[in-house]
């Protein structure tokens, strides 16, 4: 039987985005989701060779979710507007997770907000995911586990 033991406080971790701390009503359910490129691709010939290739793709798609009451919200919103009335497409601000409880360090220099967030009124307030995107290459990230005691 193993006494290991491990624990995640979201509280402990930090996240900015587009250079906006975030620590206001994330979503319970998915705070943040990243969608890495693959880092291969592969052709395969009909004798059976198999070339494997580097993609040396480096956008990175991100989702954060807030809980409608979120003050978070209003900051992205004034970074994406920044952002449009600034021109030139090169994104406004740096992107930066570190899970404090753990190992995983997520970072990016350029990183922008994709468009406005849908969202819904009804009885309640509902929930804004906003859709980033980031690039960065392969070795600027780590994905680790969570503190051991």
């Amino acid at each position: 039987m193993s006494n290991r033991f491990a624990h995640f406080n979201l509280r402990e971790c930090t996240c900015i985005a587009v250079g906006v701390p975030l620590d206001d009503g994330p979503d319970t359910d998915a705070w943040i989701q990243f969608t890495f490129p693959p880092d291969w691709e592969y052709d395969k010939g009909a004798d059976g060779l198999l070339v494997r290739n580097r993609t040396n793709d480096s956008e990175v798609k991100v989702k954060i979710g807030f809980k409608g009451a979120s003050t978070d919200i209003d900051k992205l919103m004034a970074v994406r507007i920044a952002d449009i009335q600034a021109g030139g497409g090169a994104g406004v601000g740096r992107f930066f997770f570190k899970d404090n409880n753990g190992t995983t360090v997520i970072s990016s220099s350029r990183c922008w907000i994709d468009k406005a967030p849908d969202f819904q009124i009804g009885t309640k307030r509902g929930n804004v995911v906003f859709d980033l995107t980031m690039v960065m290459d392969a070795g600027a990230y780590f994905i680790g586990g969570n503190s051991v005691t």
